[in-house]
């Protein structure tokens, strides 16, 4: 993650107005929506970003796994088991494993999201 890239700077100004909109709440109430919908922002962009880390991660695990179906293939001498080609049950629990590890920053920031657009409704109807 390159921390001097644009998108950063813009995620790091979003970050600082929403904390200074959350500490102006009891001078103007209405601060209260623009902290949210900073909060919102945040999220939705660290969401985004976590999910296609995930899907490189995804990707990237196929093509390991297709790399490794092919040399299986060329030790037995038949280009048919590349699609018979599958890990033994350790390896594949522990793929499983790391799957579901790398799934689950992607669903709790996407969890995170929905819980910030709900406060944002909360916001708006105490106003």
């Amino acid at each position: 993650m390159n921390w001097k890239s644009p998108s950063m700077i813009v995620l790091y100004c979003i970050i600082g107005i929403t904390i200074l909109s959350f500490s102006l709440i009891s001078v103007v109430p209405a601060f209260a929506i623009v902290g949210s919908s900073g909060l919102t922002i945040v999220f939705g962009m660290l969401t985004w970003w976590s999910f296609i880390n995930y899907l490189v991660y995804k990707r990237k695990k196929a093509d390991e796994k297709l790399s490794d179906a092919y040399l299986y293939a060329e030790e037995q001498g038949d280009e048919d088991d590349i699609k018979n080609f599958t890990y033994d049950r350790k390896t594949e629990r522990k793929l499983k494993w790391e799957k579901i590890n790398h799934i689950l920053a992607p669903l709790t920031l996407l969890t995170l999201t929905l819980f910030s657009v709900s406060l944002i409704i909360i916001c708006i109807r105490i106003m």
